[in-house]
Order: structure tokens, then sequence, then C-alpha cells
């Protein structure tokens, strides 16, 4: 027996350029081996569609501090962060997600050091432990692999340049593993048996569903497998 459950995410658009091609699905089989009695599988994309309705609603743009500044301050350093493209989250290695950043605009304010805003692009890839915690999959720090930085043309002493590369790493790495720690959890599945089942000499109101599993990254999907019984 198969079950499915169908999630829609959606924000008010605020968001109309560039315009959207549509949310990506990474590629998947139709199907899933059913080596164990309860399999539960969920699809990539459905976080491809959180972070489409994130970006679309304008929420991937925000403005953030820089070394513990206090945004209150009008003369206080931060950071004008805009996602040019949504984020996308795809298959890696076991245990492990990866997300794609495409062209992420970050205007760095700090009047002390520059005389205007540096305008910087970063392009890259990070990884993200997903383990199940309890009955809820959860998502742990982002780990950014080399990211590629453009200051487009603005000439930055050596120095600065690696520190400024460093302090934009981390500060993308934190706007990610916020996003993904902040996500509702998603529940592995189970149900409760309702009053009916009473009839057939089940307990009513016990919770049924997939007991001990084990998480694994395949075919495009994250995919539970254990026992299926009382919880």
């Amino acid at each position: 027996m198969t079950l499915g459950l169908n999630t829609l995410f959606s924000t008010t658009v605020q968001r109309t350029t560039p315009a959207p091609f549509g949310i990506p699905l990474p590629p998947s089989s139709s199907a899933d081996s059913l080596t164990t009695p309860a399999t539960g599988s969920y699809e990539l994309g459905l976080w491809n569609q959180l972070f489409f309705s994130l970006w679309r609603g304008g929420l991937l743009d925000t403005r953030l501090p820089v070394g513990g500044s206090n945004l209150s301050d009008p003369g206080a350093p931060y950071a004008r962060v805009a996602s040019t493209l949504p984020f996308v989250v795809g298959p890696a290695s076991a245990g492990r997600v990866a997300i794609d950043f495409g062209a992420v605009d970050i205007d760095l304010v700090i009047p002390a050091l520059f005389a205007a805003p540096v305008h910087t692009v970063m392009i890259g890839r990070g990884t993200v432990p997903v383990s199940i915690a309890g009955n809820s999959l959860r998502f742990g720090a982002v780990t950014l692999e080399p990211l590629t930085i453009n200051t487009e043309g603005t000439a930055l002493p050596d120095v600065i340049r690696r520190s400024l590369e460093e302090s934009l790493r981390l500060l993308l790495a934190d706007v990610a593993t916020g996003l993904f720690t902040s996500f509702p959890p998603i529940p592995t599945p189970s149900f409760t048996l309702p009053p009916s089942s009473s009839a057939y000499g089940l307990p009513a109101g016990q919770v049924i569903g997939l007991t001990a599993p084990v998480l694994t990254v395949e075919n495009g999907r994250l995919v539970t497998r254990g026992a299926f019984g009382p919880r």
C-alpha cells in the first residue's frame, strides 16, 4: 500500500524579475524499492519549492549586521543581501544534501573602511547534514565549499580582500543554516488509529507508523526505511 501527501508552499509575490522559470526538481526514479516493511520518501523538490516561494516573496533579501553591529545605529556597518536566484537543493553524499547558491548580491556598507558600499557577487555550493531526530527530519549547519566572489572592479588590498571573503563566506553560511534550521519539522510517516478501529481489536488513539527508521539520500530523494508498528 502506498500513501502520498502533497504539500504546497506559497507567499505573496514581491519579486517579479528576473522572470521565474519554475521550481527545479532533482532527477529521481519513479518508484522506490520496498525492501523493508515501511518506507517514507521525501522529494528534494519540496525544499526547492520552499526556497522558490521565499525568493519570490522577497524573503531571501535582507539587511544583516556585520561584526556584531547594532542596525539601529545609523553609522553601524551592515550587509545588504539580495539573492538574484532562489537557492537550489539537490542530492549529495550519504546523510547530506547539497545547496547551490546562484548569484547572491551583497553590498557591504562599512563607513569606517570604505567611502562607498562594496558590491560583491557570490556563487557557490554547500552541503547540509540531515538526520532523524525523534520522529522528524532535522537539518544541521551548512558547510560551504570554496566560493566564487567577485568585487566587480573594486580594488582591495590582499589582506582586506581575504578577510572580506572569509566574512562573506561565514555570513552566507549563517543565512543558509538559519533558513534550514527554521523550517518546520518534516515528520516521518505515521497516523492515529480512529475510534472505529476498536471494533477490530485495535487500540483507538494509538499512533502507528515508521519505527526505528534509517535515513538515506538516494534517487534524488530523502528516504526513511524501517519497521511499521505502534510508537
